[in-house]
Order: structure tokens, then C-alpha cells, then sequence
């Protein structure tokens, strides 16, 4: 038996996904995947409650919550798995500003050939646009469209 963590995209009512447009292309409402429990998992975010939500799901994980932070963390661990957002830390939603942002995490990763699972979080549509034209394989899931559950694989 193998304890895995399922990753479900969803389209609650409370969550407006029409403002995010044509760049929704690479968002599937039925798209599902499981994350093993043993899969290195790096959670870029700044918002406390938001860490506190991704941190009662994925207890293990590694927590990031600006730039500079994440990108040590990919210097020094492998991950298979990053969920990313744009404003991190004191950057706002400016999206004129690259150097502390998710931006300039989503360009290390492209430059480094990351070949794991990357998921947009971010509610920044502008700053999430940018991030997936770097990260053409991306999942652009922002925070409030997906569910993270518990599972039990057989």
C-alpha cells in the first residue's frame, strides 16, 4: 500500500475563473494526477493561510516563501513537484517587477531544464501568464481552483 496525495482541478462557484480568459488554455477541470507521499514537494508562497492550507495536505513538503528562498531550495534538493506563486513575500501585484517574484523562480526552472510537475497557483493573472510562457508544461491552477486530498492506493 502506498500513501499518495491526489491533486484534483476543480471550478467552485466562489472562484471566478472567467477573468483569467484564453489563458486558461492549459487548464482542464477534470485533470487528476496523485502525488506520492514520497515525491520532494516545494510550495513557493508567502500567504499564511494559504501555507497553512498546503501544509495540512502536504505535511512533508518544503516551504518557500519568497524568491530568493525558493531558489536555494532548488539549488539544494531535487524536486518533482513545485506549486509556484507570482507575489511573493513584499512584491504586490506590480508586474513590471521580475527580481523577488515567481517570475524569476519560473525562469530558473526553465533555464535548469526542471522536467517535474509544475502547478501556477498564483491569482495573478498577468504574473501567471508570464510564469507559463516560461514553463510551457505548466499547470495553471490558480489558488482556489484545485483540491489536494488524502488518498490510499492499493
Amino acid at each position: 500500500m502506498t500513501d499518495v496525495t491526489g491533486f484534483r482541478l476543480t471550478n467552485p462557484k466562489e472562484y471566478n475563473m472567467d477573468r483569467f480568459g484564453e489563458r486558461l488554455s492549459r487548464y482542464n477541470p477534470s485533470e487528476q494526477f496523485h502525488i506520492p507521499l514520497d515525491w520532494p514537494v516545494l510550495v513557493v508562497e508567502d500567504t499564511e493561510d494559504r501555507i497553512s492550507w498546503f501544509r495540512k495536505r502536504m505535511p512533508k513538503a518544503v516551504f518557500a516563501k519568497n524568491a530568493e528562498a525558493a531558489l536555494r531550495a532548488l539549488e539544494q534538493q531535487d524536486f518533482k513537484v513545485v506549486f509556484l506563486d507570482h507575489d511573493l513575500h513584499w512584491m504586490h501585484a506590480d508586474n513590471t517587477i521580475f527580481k523577488g517574484t515567481g517570475k524569476e523562480v519560473a525562469r530558473f526552472l526553465a533555464k535548469n531544464g526542471f522536467q517535474g510537475i509544475v502547478i501556477i497557483h498564483s491569482r495573478h493573472v498577468e504574473g501567471a501568464a508570464v510564469m507559463q510562457k516560461y514553463l510551457s508544461n505548466a499547470r495553471l491552477a490558480p489558488f482556489g481552483s484545485f483540491e489536494i486530498t488524502s488518498e490510499v492506493n492499493l
